[in-house]
């Protein structure tokens, strides 16, 4: 494909900033001289975060195929190697909203070169080199936030240029797959003293204007230069312009280097072709796996919420169940009620110690308590753990000490608790409250990322964008929702059935008369489960209520249950805020 050139370098980009950063503008002035170098300065345009700038001064060097005036030696053939790169200057030059070419003619001083071994992040307007085998590495250290600034290079690439017997000749690949993104370019192509002969090759896709002034200069404004985009130019010129060169080959070249170049159109359009064909290709094959991924998961949907999800229907059909339905303890009710064991479940654990008199209670203060413990045969696994976590060593401690116990020594407070969630989650799945699938989960996560997988395909072969929202989200609810669904077995669902009736029954606690309520030596178990339930500080201000006028009406004493009451409540806070703290501190 002929186009008018877009020349050399660019000439040579692998080039990199150390930070999340945007190339707004490139500036390339490039003057071919009469030995067969080059020379060019390049101003890049950067704007970001950044602490160091690198860029790769690379020189054709990337075969070992030798020139013998074949048409195939004029496509590619060491004969179009350069010698050697040096540089010869490094500035930053600062950016203003009038940005124009000219900013690379700017006067500035000249960075310092240190050796590479001095150079570290935070240093300011200082430069390190690295010789590579193909090339030069620059460091240019500059820190900026946000900002942009203006990176000016200037260097010599030896012994580009061939001269055959009829043209002079430049060929070069400017960009590989992988480049910076680049917003706007705009280069210069000086060729002196050129009057006659002027051939020019691109291949890569380009978006922009070239303007030919006249035989010794051409202007190349180009914008968007996207980094999965390669470019190479080829140009022939009087042999005038480069007759010191001792790059010789002795043949006339014009006529084979275009027979070459239709060779390489040739097979670039039929590349492109093969491109779009295998994108069509894949573009259809991603959105037929769509379609069918999302038919499967709609039919995974369904038979799993029947056959997995759908809960039994408990027997216990009545409003309230007035008495505790059973001696389950405060975690497993929270397991059965909630799927999961919880801080709630660990309070109104540490309040049923009390209640069964293995935690033992004594008021030290008006607003204070002394917690004390004797060992027990009585004791659970659970038991054991809540035990460890609020006494540690000791045999007694202030109620007012839990949280700041576990603030100081929050990591093995942490650690105490984890071990009683986990024996506490044990012990409830030892009730099979709950049916077991681990392998239908497993199953169905996965298929639910094989469609995330599909959606981040589709980002290199873009499908219909309402397609990938679809898949994406599904895939995002597939996953959650597979992982995490539990369906009770038909023991389960008979006591879930009588526990909601309770629950129901404390909550509605207010409107009962005192008449229907059961015997006040009750109330403190009752506060045990509300605590589990998570609504104690409500039913508890129902209980003070009740008591209160209930002895004032019959002229009974009923404190030493108003005392109880309180500690449950002061203990759960307690309890609650130490595990809080420990999280967040």
């Amino acid at each position: 494909m002929k186009r008018i050139l877009l020349f050399l370098t660019l000439l040579f980009i692998p080039f990199s900033v150390t930070a999340k950063e945007n190339i707004t503008n490139y500036y390339i002035d490039a003057t071919i001289l009469k030995n067969g170098d080059v020379t060019v300065r390049e101003l890049i345009v950067v704007e970001g975060k950044f602490d160091t700038f690198k860029y790769f001064l690379k020189y054709p060097s990337s075969t070992d195929k030798r020139f013998d005036d074949s048409i195939e030696s004029y496509i590619d053939s060491s004969i179009y190697d350069a010698d050697d790169i040096s540089l010869q200057n490094v500035k930053i030059i600062d950016i203003d909203e009038f940005l124009n070419f000219d900013y690379i003619n700017k006067e500035v001083p000249s960075l310092w070169q240190v050796p590479k071994d001095t150079a570290i992040k935070g240093r300011n307007n200082i430069y390190t080199t690295n010789k590579k085998k193909d090339g030069l590495e620059v460091t240019i250290y500059s820190s900026t936030i946000n900002n942009k600034k203006g990176f000016y290079i200037e260097y010599t690439i030896y012994d580009v240029a061939v001269l055959h017997n009829d043209v002079g000749e430049v060929k070069l690949d400017i960009f590989t797959k992988g480049h910076r993104d680049i917003k706007n370019l705009e280069m210069v192509i000086n060729i002196p003293n050129n009057l006659e002969i002027l051939e020019k090759w691109t291949h890569g896709p380009i978006n922009g204007n070239i303007i030919m002034t006249d035989k010794e200069e051409i202007r190349i404004f180009v914008n968007e230069l996207d980094a999965k985009d390669p470019f190479s130019i080829r140009t022939a010129f009087d042999t005038e312009v480069i007759s010191e060169s001792s790059k010789l080959t002795n043949k006339d070249a014009l006529d084979k280097i275009t027979e070459a170049e239709l060779i390489i159109e040739e097979q670039e359009i039929e590349s492109m072709r093969l491109e779009k064909l295998r994108h069509q290709i894949g573009k259809i094959t991603l959105e037929v796996l769509s379609v069918l991924w999302l038919f499967g998961m709609i039919g995974f949907f369904i038979k799993v919420y029947f056959k997995h999800d759908r809960e039994y229907h408990g027997k216990y059909k009545s409003e309230y169940y007035k008495s505790i339905p059973d001696n389950y303890t405060p975690a497993i009710v929270g397991y059965l009620m909630y799927k999961s064991v919880d801080d709630n479940d660990f309070a109104a654990s540490v309040c049923s110690l009390i209640e069964r008199k293995i935690i033992k209670v004594k008021k030290v203060k008006d607003d204070n308590y002394l917690l004390s413990w004797t060992k027990t045969k009585d004791l659970m696994e659970t038991d054991k753990k809540i035990i460890e976590l609020i006494f540690g060593a000791e045999k007694d401690i202030d109620v007012a000490n839990i949280k700041t116990n576990a603030i100081s020594n929050k990591t093995k407070f942490l650690q105490k608790y984890n071990n009683w969630y986990v024996h506490s989650t044990i012990e409830a799945e030892k009730q099979k409250l709950y049916e077991s699938t681990p392998k239908v989960k497993v199953k169905m996560v996965i298929y639910s990322i094989i469609g995330l997988v599909i959606a981040l395909l589709s980002l290199l072969l873009p499908i219909d964008l309402f397609i990938f929202n679809v898949i994406s989200i599904t895939s995002i609810i597939g996953i959650v929702y597979f992982s995490t669904f539990k369906k009770k077995t038909v023991k389960g669902a008979n006591k879930h059935s009588k526990w909601n009736a309770f629950k129901r029954y404390l909550k509605d606690f207010d409107v009962m008369e005192m008449e229907e309520l059961p015997d006040i030596n009750l109330w403190e178990k009752y506060l045990v489960y509300a605590t589990t339930f998570g609504f104690n500080e409500k039913l508890y201000s129902v209980m003070k209520e009740k008591i209160i006028g209930y002895d004032r009406n019959h002229k009974t004493n009923n404190q030493d249950m108003l005392d109880t009451l309180s500690i449950y409540q002061m203990v759960s806070k307690e309890t609650k805020s130490a595990i809080k703290h420990a999280h967040t501190n």
